[in-house]
């Protein structure tokens, strides 16, 4: 069935970003680290949930999974964007489906994204938008070989503690009202 295979696979990427940021929540953010005993493995254990390890990743995951899900609700009008667009995915989808709160949770992350957040300054300190994210999280220079500057998704410790665990609230409330939605237009 149409979308199903794009759900699944979108459930796993976010099912992965609320978990990390739960993680990352419960254990404060930390990047430094004050003790008698200093190591490189004690280090590493004691900040493995931390943003300077894991934000990349974690936003790569958290906007791959919006788009499979977005791709999955297009794809049931019989064609699967080949592109990473979350704009125009976002635009597809509320043409197909509009005015859904998912459509809404979404657009929180692309086109409402919070300037301050550590995501909104990301992107605004590289000059760039929430479309280029497939790119800019993952490699660390564009095609162009511009470089990207990540330190503003690193280093947030408990200011940016707030933006972690709305990032994994959001990544459920994404999964849960894909699948209401599916439901509701007899896909599941």
């Amino acid at each position: 069935m149409a979308g199903i295979g794009y759900w699944r696979l979108a459930t796993d990427f976010l099912d992965l970003v609320e978990a990390a940021c739960g993680e990352l929540v419960e254990n404060a953010n930390a990047w430094v680290v004050i003790g008698d005993e200093s190591t490189i493995e004690k280090y590493r254990e004691l900040t493995k949930w931390s943003d300077h390890r894991i934000a990349v990743p974690v936003l790569f995951n958290f906007l791959h999974g919006v788009e499979l899900i977005l791709k999955g609700f297009i794809s049931l009008q019989g064609n699967v964007p080949r592109h990473h667009e979350l704009t125009r995915l976002l635009a597809d989808f509320n043409t197909a489906c509009p005015d859904t709160r998912l459509g809404a949770l979404i657009a929180d992350y692309t086109g409402g994204l919070n300037p301050a957040s550590p995501l909104g300054r990301f992107f605004a300190i590289n000059g760039i938008s929430v479309d280029d994210w497939y790119i800019a999280l993952k490699y660390p220079e564009s095609a162009a070989g511009r470089p990207y500057d990540h330190v503003d998704l690193k280093y947030g410790a408990t200011r940016t503690l707030s933006f972690w665990k709305a990032l994994g609230q959001a990544a459920a409330e994404i999964r849960v009202a894909a699948v209401e939605l599916a439901r509701d237009l007899g896909h599941v």
